[in-house]
Order: structure tokens, then C-alpha cells, then sequence
């Protein structure tokens, strides 16, 4: 009887375990779906009926549950990947991110990535929260022992979403942050996720996203720059300053940035922006720098810049807002969630003004508004390292100098931070075996800096298309709770969309000791006869698409056209990655101009055809289309389709 009853009870948990909220691999819920709408075994020949799938149908969603498009980004191959935020009966679902992809007809292609969540019905009775906002933030404020600085206290956040975290019971939450900026302390910016039935604290962290201590001549006068990286004369190309110009009056503001000068002060409601005689120039030299404000905004207007001209985007939602002179001495930088802040720092510092360091600030302001990457362990550790990365980004956008230091030209003593041995700063690991929990973002940072670093050097020196796959991935791919290998596999991803050869990101990834993921799933697919338009090819873009040999075949016609401009097309069977060391595992090479006829193929046979150009420019408007030849003397009898080997896994 006992046996039984204690069998009962196991039963009993492990239903209860089963009906339990849990986390969805959106590529396999998507490979499953699409095989319940009895597609052919090849999966290249989409029947009719997945053009009309939707998203609901495509991740097999539940009754309350929903999926908003947060953001959109065309991709190489002529599709637009969408990034998809989760909802549960109208809540958003914390740290739930999918990507789907459509075609230029706006139809779904069957492709998903990410992670959802279903069953939270089996957890929570209701998302309702049974406390107010106000009394979220009270309890923070209690927690962080802030109550006798409640009027410092500014641009409060109190978020309901659902959530999951580690404990695999969904809750209805509250995530409420704070900025308290103190005369005698530095800022902080805490933020805890609190139960918003229970008030149990969740998890909390600092998000104050710091940078750590450790043309012609136009109608104004201005000279930048600090005593030792040496004098810049804003008006000379390439430092052309671009305020705006109200009769002898400059006003720094332009369709970029905005600046405020702080003058030494904390003081929130200074919002004045900076406005001087044009001819007089700014007088606010200090601590050694000659200009920090015409510094911030020279650099601010050049990340804005260089988004809008290297990305085709801007790098936040609204202005960014450069606040300088804040506080009084203080060795550090930091973004708040609405501005970033700049110290005129003391003994260790330089003014914080450098080129890297505003895009580095600039840079925590999209990983915020992108993936939401949390300030703390594996995710700290990337969120630094991107706006490491948007830093040096800046330094070769503006002058082809970047570094590959953090904060050289503010630095008063040894190299802060290092992107080709990051282990020179006696804390930062290069590999992912020399991370550990609770490292301090800005060390933990050295993995990915590390990646960078091999990348750029494995690509020749060029930084723009590396620092855009990494922006794709943050956008796309990555989620609030990422960790390192998860990134490593959004990285190959967006190497993929932009058209990125893969073999640099591979032998990176392998370099800092994180396996690459497969993405073999993720490459678009041709089928016979049906043309694939709107694709765009450069120097630096090389789309990639797969093409399954379908039975009684005995050659493939590869056809890519363009009004103007030659099409290089590139075949190889066996493998797809463009490698020295992956020639071994080539089967088939093939190489011409517009129409390639690939001979020696057989049914099953996966060919990767890659397009290129031999010309110096970026066009779009390529159209490619794959046609069998057919031969009915072959054997019918096909070895299992490859894209069904694949999406079998699910």
C-alpha cells in the first residue's frame, strides 16, 4: 500500500511538473508545425498551404497567447527577418524573443528562432497584479535603503510583464528600476523583478551602464581633444562639427544628438542645450581636455552618423542626449536609461569625452532598447563588450583609427581594457574557461571583445560589416537573459542574413571556446522554378541559398540576373561554410558568370550557391532561380531528402 501511495504521489509531481510553464524552441515548434501540414518529405517543395500559415498556426500558439512584431530588418537573400515580443493576455512575456522570417511576398517561410513560453495558464490563475505600481517602487526603494534620498530619485520604471527566470513557474511581475544620482555618492540605477501578487523579490541588479574606472573651416571657433591625445580643430575635415547656426549663435543640437552641460552639477533639471557665440568657441576647459563638450557632441553626431550611413538605421528610439560636466571629479561615464553622462574625471581620467567612450555610452542605449540584455554575469559581460565594440566602431568610422583599446586617448595611466589580449589587464578572460559567475560585466567582457578582435583580423581589418552583424544579432537575436554561447549562435545567424562569409565568425567562436551552433536550417531555401528577387549583393555581401537535387534529376540549371551588373555564382556540395579546411568535405565546386549548369549531382544532394560580385559597389535587385533538368532513366528511389534530415531533429 505504501509503494502504491508513494507511486501516486510521483505521479502526482510529475504531472504537475508537465503542466508547468516551460520555454518553446521556436525552430522546432515551427519544423513540427509545418510537418503536421503534411508538407513532402524533401521540405524544399513548399505545397501551397504554407504560404497562408501564420504565426499563431507556425508556433502552434494557445488561447491568450500572442506574438507583436517589435522590429524589422531586411535580410541579403530578399527576406525580412521580424523580431517577435510574446504576450500573454495582452502582458509581455519577460525575456520571451522569436524571430520569423517572411518573404518578399510577406508570406512566412517556415524559418523561427528563439525561445517562447506556453502553459503559463497551468501556473497563474490570473496576470492581474494585487499591488500598484507605487508600492513596487516603494519596496525597491526600501530594499536599496534609498529612503532618506527619495527626492534624488529620478525616471522611475515600473513594468508588468509575465515571467519565467529559473524556477520554471511563470509569474505575473513587476521589473521597476530607479536612477539616484547623490552630490556625495556615485549614480546607481537598481532594478528588481518582484512577484506582483506575492511582492517575493525576484532578482535584483545595478543597470547603471558605466564606462568602468579601473571638410571645410565653418563659421565657428572650436578646439577639442585633452593634453594627451592632443588638439582637434573642430571645422577641418574630418572634424566638421555640424551644429546648428541661428545667426552668430551655435546651438548643439543637429538631427543626431543633443548636449547639455551639467556644470559640475547632478542637478536633473538642468535640460538647457548648449548655445554659444560661434566666433568666441565654448570655454570649458578642464582637468586637462580643452572642450569636452564640443568633444561629446563631435562624437555623438558621429555615431549617429555612422548608424544612419554604415546601418541604415538610427541607434536609439529618439535623440540621443549627452549630458557633460556631471558632477564634480568623477572618474566615470554611464548611460541611465534616458541619457548618457559624462564626468570630468580627476586623477585616473581625462574628461570622458573620447570618441570610444560616447559611442560605448551610446552603445548600453541600444543593447537596452534591442535585446534588454541584463547588467549581471554572461549578459553583463556582453552588453559591455558590444558597447566595447561600438566604441572602436566609432574610432574607424570617424578617422580609420580605431585601437582596439578601451579608453586610450582619456586614460592617465596603464591600458584599461584590451580586444587582442584581453587577459593583459590581470582580470578579463579571453576564453569562456577563464569566465566565472558574478564576474564583473566589464571583464566578463573579455571573451567577446576577444571574438571581435579575431573576426576584424580574419576579415583583413574591416570593422563595418562586423560591427553590423553584431548589431543584427543584438536586435534580432539576442534576449534579455543571453548568455554566451546562445550569442555565439545570433552572431552566425546575422553573419548569415547580411550576407557575411561565415568562415571569420566560425574559427572566432572556436578561438574564444564557444561551440558553434548549426545553422544549416537557417540558410533560405530555392525551390525548382521559383525565382527568389530583391536580393542584394556587395564586396562584402555574399548571400546563400540552399537547393535540394529532387528525384529524377540529372543536372541543375542555376540562374542570377541583374539589369546591369555580372552575378559571380559560387556551388559547393557537402559543405557550406567557404573554408580552406572545409575543402576536404567538398563533394562538388563550381564556378561562373549569371548561369551556372551544375552537372554530377544526385537526388538528396544539397547544393549551396553563393552570389557575388567582382565590382566595387553594393547593388540590389538580383533575382535567382534553380531548374532541374530531369531524367527519367534514374533511379526514382531517393535517399532521405536533406532538409527533412533537418528538420527532423525537432
Amino acid at each position: 500500500m505504501e509503494h502504491k501511495l508513494l507511486f501516486l504521489m510521483v505521479a502526482m509531481i510529475g504531472l504537475q511538473q508537465a503542466l508547468a510553464a516551460q520555454l518553446v524552441n521556436a525552430k522546432e515548434r515551427a519544423s513540427h508545425s509545418i510537418r503536421k501540414r503534411s508538407l513532402r518529405d524533401d521540405m524544399y517543395e513548399r505545397r501551397d498551404e504554407l504560404k497562408d500559415i501564420t504565426v499563431d498556426e507556425l508556433l502552434d500558439l494557445t488561447a491568450g497567447e500572442g506574438m507583436t512584431i517589435s522590429r524589422e530588418v531586411k535580410s541579403a537573400q530578399g527576406t525580412t527577418v521580424r523580431r517577435l515580443q510574446e504576450t500573454y493576455h495582452g502582458v509581455p512575456i519577460y525575456d520571451s524573443v522569436v524571430a520569423v522570417e517572411v518573404d518578399e511576398e510577406g508570406k512566412l517561410t517556415g524559418e523561427a528562432a528563439g525561445l517562447f513560453v506556453q502553459g503559463i495558464e497551468d501556473d497563474l490563475e490570473s496576470v492581474e497584479p494585487l499591488f500598484s505600481p507605487s508600492a513596487a517602487l516603494d519596496i525597491l526603494i526600501e530594499e536599496e535603503g534609498a529612503e532618506s534620498y527619495r527626492s534624488s530619485i529620478t525616471r522611475y520604471s515600473t513594468k508588468h510583464y509575465v515571467y519565467l527566470g529559473d524556477s520554471d513557474r511563470a509569474r505575473s511581475v513587476y521589473v521597476v528600476s530607479y536612477v539616484l544620482t547623490r552630490k556625495d555618492a556615485v549614480p546607481k540605477r537598481p532594478v528588481m523583478i518582484l512577484d506582483a501578487r506575492s511582492g517575493e523579490i525576484i532578482k535584483t541588479w545595478n543597470s547603471l551602464e558605466t564606462w568602468d574606472c579601473g571638410g571645410s573651416r565653418r563659421l565657428y571657433k572650436g578646439v577639442g581633444g585633452n593634453e594627451k591625445m592632443g588638439k582637434i580643430l573642430y571645422g577641418d575635415s574630418p572634424f566638421c562639427l555640424s551644429p546648428t547656426i541661428e545667426g552668430d549663435m551655435c546651438i548643439l543640437e543637429n538631427k543626431y544628438v543633443r548636449v547639455i552641460d551639467m556644470e559640475q552639477s547632478t542637478d536633473d533639471s538642468r535640460n538647457e542645450t548648449v548655445r554659444f557665440r560661434c566666433r568666441n568657441g565654448y570655454d570649458d576647459e578642464v582637468n586637462g581636455a580643452y572642450s569636452p563638450v564640443l568633444d561629446a557632441f563631435y562624437a555623438g553626431t558621429a555615431v549617429g552618423m555612422m548608424f544612419e550611413e554604415w546601418f541604415h538605421t538610427t541607434p536609439l528610439h529618439s535623440k540621443p542626449v549627452l549630458r557633460v560636466h556631471y558632477g564634480h571629479g568623477m572618474d566615470n561615464a554611464f548611460w541611465d536609461g534616458s541619457y548618457c553622462s559624462f564626468g570630468d574625471g580627476s586623477s585616473t581620467f581625462y574628461p570622458l569625452t573620447s570618441f570610444d567612450v560616447v559611442g560605448h555610452e551610446i552603445g548600453h542605449g541600444v543593447t537596452e532598447q534591442s535585446s534588454g540584455l541584463e547588467y549581471h554575469n554572461e549578459m553583463g559581460g556582453l552588453n559591455e563588450a558590444f558597447s566595447d565594440i561600438l566604441g572602436e566602431a566609432t574610432e574607424e568610422y570617424i578617422d580609420f583609427r580605431s585601437d582596439m583599446y578601451v579608453g586610450l586617448d582619456i586614460n592617465k595611466g596603464e591600458i584599461m581594457r584590451y580586444f587582442r589580449e584581453p587577459e593583459l589587464d590581470g582580470n578579463s578572460p579571453g576564453n569562456v574557461d577563464g569566465y566565472s559567475t558574478g564576474m564583473d560585466p566589464h571583464y566578463s567582457s573579455g571573451v567577446f571583445r576577444r571574438l571581435f578582435y579575431v573576426i576584424i583580423k580574419q576579415k583583413g581589418g574591416v570593422i563595418r560589416p562586423v560591427a553590423h552583424t553584431l548589431l543584427h544579432a543584438n536586435r534580432m537575436y539576442w534576449r534579455s537573459m543571453t548568455g554566451f554561447q546562445e550569442a555565439g549562435c545570433g552572431v552566425l545567424k546575422a553573419a548569415y542574413d547580411l550576407g557575411q562569409n561565415p568562415t571569420p565568425y566560425l574559427r572566432a567562436l572556436n578561438d574564444v571556446g564557444i561551440e558553434p551552433c548549426d545553422v544549416t536550417d537557417h540558410i533560405r531555401r530555392l525551390r525548382s522554378h521559383n525565382p527568389i528577387s530583391r536580393i542584394t549583393i556587395s564586396p562584402n555581401i555574399r548571400p546563400l541559398f540552399g537547393y535540394e537535387v529532387p528525384r529524377s534529376t540529372s543536372a541543375v540549371l542555376i540562374e542570377a540576373t541583374h539589369d546591369v551588373n555580372d552575378v559571380d555564382i559560387t556551388v559547393r556540395v557537402g559543405t557550406w561554410e567557404n573554408d580552406e579546411e572545409a575543402q576536404s568535405r567538398l563533394e562538388l565546386f563550381m564556378n561562373d558568370f549569371n548561369s551556372l549548369r551544375v552537372e554530377g549531382v544526385s537526388s538528396g544532394d544539397v547544393l549551396f550557391i553563393e552570389l557575388s560580385t567582382q565590382g566595387h559597389t553594393e547593388f540590389s535587385g538580383v533575382t535567382i532561380t534553380a531548374k532541374p533538368e530531369p531524367n527519367s532513366r534514374r533511379d526514382l528511389d531517393m535517399s532521405r531528402a536533406y532538409w527533412a534530415k533537418v528538420f527532423a531533429k525537432a
